[in-house]
C-alpha cells in the first residue's frame, strides 16, 4: 500500500509541476533538448498516465504480446483492483490535486 501511495503521489507531483518535472527528466535522460523532452512529458504525462492508476487489461495485454506470448492466463489472473479503489474511496488520491 505504500508503494501504490507513492505511485500516486509521483503521479499527482508530475501531473501537478510540469516546469519541475520536465527539468527533473532533463537531469535523468541527461538531456539538453527541453522541447523534445516538455514534448514527451505532454504525450506520456498529459495523455498517457491516468490520474488514478486503475490496472486495466488492455495494458497488460499489450505488455504481454509485446513478450511475444502465445497464450497467458485470463485478464482476473492479473488484475487486482483491490488496493488502488481502497486508496481511491478513502478520498487519497482525489487529496493529492486539491
Amino acid at each position: 500500500m505504500n508503494f501504490l501511495k507513492a505511485y500516486c503521489e509521483g503521479i499527482a507531483f508530475s501531473k501537478s509541476h510540469r516546469v519541475k518535472s520536465v527539468q527533473i527528466l532533463l537531469k535523468y535522460l541527461k538531456s539538453s533538448d527541453v522541447e523534445t523532452v516538455g514534448d514527451a512529458y505532454d504525450l506520456v504525462v498529459g495523455k498517457t498516465i491516468p490520474q488514478k492508476p486503475y490496472p486495466n487489461w488492455a495494458g497488460i495485454k499489450t505488455v504481454l504480446e509485446s513478450l511475444s506470448l502465445k497464450s497467458y492466463p485470463a485478464a482476473d489472473a492479473f488484475i487486482n483492483q483491490r488496493f488502488i479503489r481502497d486508496l481511491d474511496s478513502s478520498g487519497f488520491i482525489d487529496r493529492l490535486y486539491k
